[in-house]
């Protein structure tokens, strides 16, 4: 392992890159002292493993069943939700004219 001070760095620092990329490590240091080990990145094919991708679908078959009325679940209340239930509004056709006009202006600026 080669052993450069951070001083001296700079002027072969390209060079010493290249024989740390060939293989031999290098070791900065500050007056002396070890900081920081440059060593060559492992090939791509030793950083990871290969997926196996024929065996990510259908792992959880037979683990969990589905309902019959899967998409029909709740139906109703979604329905609810965005349109309304049809009697929450009935008392609506039991107003006069003038308490109709008065709903109608809600929310609007004088």
């Amino acid at each position: 392992m080669t052993t450069v001070n951070i001083e001296d760095l700079q002027p072969d620092l390209a060079k010493l890159i290249d024989q740390a990329a060939a293989g031999e490590p290098l070791l900065i240091a500050r007056a002396g002292k070890p900081l920081v080990t440059i060593e060559p990145v492992a090939p791509e094919s030793e950083l990871a493993e290969p997926v196996d991708t024929s065996k990510r679908f259908g792992f959880l078959a037979g683990q969990f069943t589905i309902p019959e009325d899967f998409d029909t679940w709740m139906q109703d209340e979604i329905i609810e939700m965005f349109v309304g239930r049809p009697d929450k509004f009935a008392f609506l056709d039991d107003l006069n004219d003038e308490e109709k006009a008065i709903l109608a202006n809600l929310g609007k600026q004088p």
